[in-house]
């Protein structure tokens, strides 16, 4: 790799380090729910990373609903078919 993409790199990864330390402190110490906001996303991360959800939630759940497997209900979301409701709840816990 040439000098000039190496220090491209290298200025990239010190920039990202930086903004990743100054939103953990933002979070813990500034903002009053930033320890929420930390913990949400620290569980997406380990959830999606290990294979057991989407990481685009939202649009997962879109599609169910677009296809009649859940139905939007407020700020929340419900099975629409109690069979299939209860056929996944006796799954076992599978990685996608």
């Amino acid at each position: 790799m040439s000098g000039w993409l190496n220090q491209i790199d290298q200025g990239l990864f010190v920039s990202l380090r930086g903004f990743l330390i100054f939103m953990v402190a933002y979070s813990l110490i500034i903002s009053p729910s930033g320890l929420a906001v930390l913990q949400h996303f620290s569980l997406r991360l380990v959830l999606t990373f290990n294979g057991y959800t989407p990481w685009h939630y939202a649009r997962f759940l879109d599609y169910c609903t677009e296809q009649l497997l859940l139905q939007r209900v407020g700020g929340g979301y419900r099975f629409i078919h109690r069979l299939l409701q209860e056929h996944l709840m006796n799954l076992e816990l599978l990685r996608m």
